[in-house]
């Protein structure tokens, strides 16, 4: 961009500044010395940031910097010796391919929430859980109505949690997340084999960066319409997710350099799901092939990042899909009582995930004026094999409240998740 830098002293202190191509020299400020010394050596790269290096203490000592596009100088600290001189040279290649990103926030950990809400969840919603024919055996025919569910509606809270790690894919570092949350539902059942509902949800997702190069936090909301309808070898259920969230990331530079940024986005995300239960046992044992889609689109804001160092990135506004396909079969056991049901379930299934629309986006420095590609979501698709159980208990007097426990293991070459799924409602 003809943009140069250049560097001596001035009054027996080191001076460095930038000089545009018209000629104007803008002095380079910061983490300057101001002891005697000398700066000896500068270079700068197509992106606009620089190195500059010499001697300070009365040239007794070693001294480096990078200088950030809008001309802040950041001491190098850990890679320089206590004596001696610093030559630009042999540090170019090196500091230039550490300090622009290649990448940039969490990958697609957006969706993980989503999809322990949309196919962990809400699966406790539909048959065989609620309204097995003769659930419930009575002594007495005549107050069978007592004893047998028969609620028209059900109020409910589901708390969750997961664990995932993600190794390094493509130029993203491996990544730990954690994810807590809750979801409060209310389920209307008054019509004929249907089920309709809509609910709530939080959830705190902290994503860890490995090799030191930082962390995101994540809050997101989500409000959420679902429903299923039932015939005797057939369930179709479907959702449609839509929330918020607020990101803060903290990107680390060179394990020193911290800038951090605020990102908000939406989410919208349809669910479908269809399932083939058959009876093996009368209604005591029951196998249901299934599969499932979900769509989460992400609209991720802009980035503006913050700090002291100047070496602050600049993003744009993006879009991207996440198309997850869910493919197994359910073995649910009900074990009756006088009292309730037990439930219990084992699931095994295959999943694959395919992201679209994850092509790398311009970026640049803040006060700079050559831009840089960096990616925010990894393309690669991820084939998983998937393993649940779980058990409820659902009393027979709609008197009593209803519980729900369920575990679910993701494994697949390069990913894997642990989800805990804990549920409680009463019916009226």
């Amino acid at each position: 961009m003809g943009i140069s830098t250049i560097g001596g002293f001035k009054n027996s202190l080191p001076y460095a500044a930038f000089v545009s191509p018209n000629g104007a020299a803008t002095t380079i400020y910061g983490e300057i010395p101001t002891t005697d010394g000398i700066i000896n050596t500068v270079a700068i790269n197509d992106v606009g940031y620089a190195i500059i290096g010499g001697r300070e203490n009365n040239f007794k000592h070693a001294y480096a910097a990078l200088v950030s596009p809008s001309g802040i100088a950041t001491r190098i600290t850990g890679f320089t010796p206590d004596l001696g001189s610093i030559e630009a040279s042999s540090l170019r290649n090196f500091f230039f391919d550490q300090v622009v990103p290649q990448n940039y926030g969490p990958g697609a950990s957006y969706a993980n929430a989503l999809f322990t809400l949309s196919d962990q969840v809400l699966p406790n919603h539909h048959y065989p859980f609620f309204d097995l024919p003769d659930s419930c055996p009575c002594p007495d025919e005549s107050k069978k109505s007592s004893c047998k569910d028969t609620a028209g509606l059900v109020l409910w809270a589901s708390p969750f949690g997961t664990y995932a790690h993600n190794k390094a894919e493509q130029t993203f570092p491996s990544m730990t997340y954690w994810i807590g949350g809750m979801m409060v539902g209310f389920d209307y059942r008054g019509f004929p084999n249907t089920m309709i509902g809509i609910g709530t949800a939080y959830a705190f997702n902290r994503a860890n960066f490995d090799e030191n190069c930082g962390h995101a936090n994540t809050h997101q909301e989500f409000l959420t319409l679902y429903g299923s309808w039932e015939r005797k070898y057939l369930v179709l259920e479907g959702s449609i997710w839509g929330g918020l969230y607020q990101m803060e990331n903290k990107r680390i530079s060179l394990g020193t350099i911290d800038s951090k940024a605020h990102i908000n986005g939406f989410l919208l995300s349809p669910h479908l799901g269809l399932s083939v239960p058959m009876n093996i046992k009368g209604d005591t044992i029951i196998l249901s092939p299934f599969t499932q889609l979900d769509f989460v689109s992400n609209w991720q804001g802009k980035v503006r990042e913050t700090g002291a160092s100047g070496f602050n990135v600049r993003i744009g506004s993006h879009y991207t899909l996440m198309l997850r396909t869910e493919l197994g079969l359910k073995f649910l056991e009900v074990l009756k009582y006088s009292w309730g049901n037990i439930i219990l379930v084992q699931k095994g299934s295959y999943v694959n995930k395919k992201p679209f629309s994850t092509h790398p986006q311009h970026a640049y420095f803040a006060g700079g004026t050559s831009s840089f590609d960096v990616k925010l979501f990894p393309g690669e698709l991820q084939n998983l094999g998937v393993v649940s159980l779980g058990s409820q208990f659902v009393p027979c007097s709609n008197k009593h409240f209803y519980g729900s426990i369920n575990y679910q293991g993701e494994f697949g070459s390069k990913f894997q998740s642990h989800s805990l799924v804990f549920e409680i409602g009463k019916r009226f």
